[in-house]
């Protein structure tokens, strides 16, 4: 049998066995107390190889109804770093099963066993990490592209055959032959791409459809890449007024020049804004502005 301690340490859970005691014994779920049950709880709590050649003379032998013909018992500590993280179990019907040469091969075995487990349990973290951060980065995506798309007055464009022209409302028309292909990005849907057909009897090959969402994926790189650069742009912009504002402001050491540069300026590049700046703490709003 394989023990691997839980979090808190407390307990040695059984989770893999190859008799069919040991089977009963997964089902429901069998642990042993670190330091107080049994060889196995003694191994894991002290971090060393128990033996137990006659395992009715060892007083921390734990009589299992599940393997009623145990004579002998050897459990081996799984070790990462000098650190126990769960026992292996060995158990005979023979008295004295186990020899010396036993233990070492035993050793060797436990430890590579240890290091394999160890390793799958580096590999279930870190991909539960990358899940962790696709996720959050898909959620991300979509509450994004929600709200620059509420931003925008067109919505999209249609093309009836002859010209594109500008939507500004969502495109409900549809048809027996209408086809929609989701666009996605990072698994986030941002827009739909809509064909109806001019015939009504047209049928949609699978290589038409196939065209359509290769254009569809093509479409979000693009418009991801073009938010982004929007993005950087206007980033560049404030910087740049930021920093016209701050140059103004710093020019000046008189107290009052400082005051009126800084609403001067601000409310010219802000643009049909009144601009109000008050020294002082807790102050109400007035009414009337001088």
């Amino acid at each position: 049998g394989i023990f691997l301690l839980d979090d808190s340490h407390e307990y040695a859970i059984l989770r893999a066995a190859n008799s069919a005691g040991g089977q009963r014994m997964l089902a429901r779920g069998h642990r042993l107390q670190v330091g107080s049950q049994g060889i196995v709880g003694s191994v894991t709590a002290t971090g060393n190889p128990r033996i137990a050649l006659d395992v009715g003379m060892d007083p921390a032998y734990f009589n299992n109804p599940d393997l009623p013909d145990t004579h002998s018992e050897i459990a081996l500590p799984l070790k990462i770093a000098g650190e126990t993280i769960g026992a292996l179990d060995l158990q005979s019907v023979k008295s004295a099963a186990f020899s010396k040469e036993d233990v070492e091969t035993l050793s060797i075995l436990a430890d590579q066993l240890a290091i394999a487990i160890q390793n799958a349990r580096s590999f279930e973290s870190s991909t539960r990490a990358v899940q962790d951060v696709e996720t959050a980065y898909q959620q991300l995506t979509g509450e994004t592209w929600n709200r620059f798309s509420q931003g925008q007055e067109v919505l999209g464009y249609h093309f009836d055959g002859i010209e594109a022209k500008s939507i500004t409302k969502r495109f409900n028309k549809q048809s027996k032959t209408t086809i929609q292909i989701p666009v996605k990005l990072r698994g986030q849907e941002i827009g739909k791409l809509k064909l109806n057909s001019l015939k009504s009897d047209r049928v949609w090959s699978q290589d038409e459809v196939a065209m359509v969402q290769a254009a569809a994926e093509r479409a979000a790189l693009a418009l991801e890449n073009a938010r982004l650069l929007e993005n950087a742009q206007r980033r560049a912009t404030r910087e740049q007024i930021i920093g016209e504002i701050s140059t103004t402001v710093s020019a000046s050491t008189d107290m009052e020049e400082i005051l009126r540069s800084a609403v001067q300026e601000l409310g010219r590049k802000m643009g049909g804004a009144e601009v109000v700046l008050e020294l002082g703490t807790n102050l109400e709003t007035k009414e009337n502005v001088q």
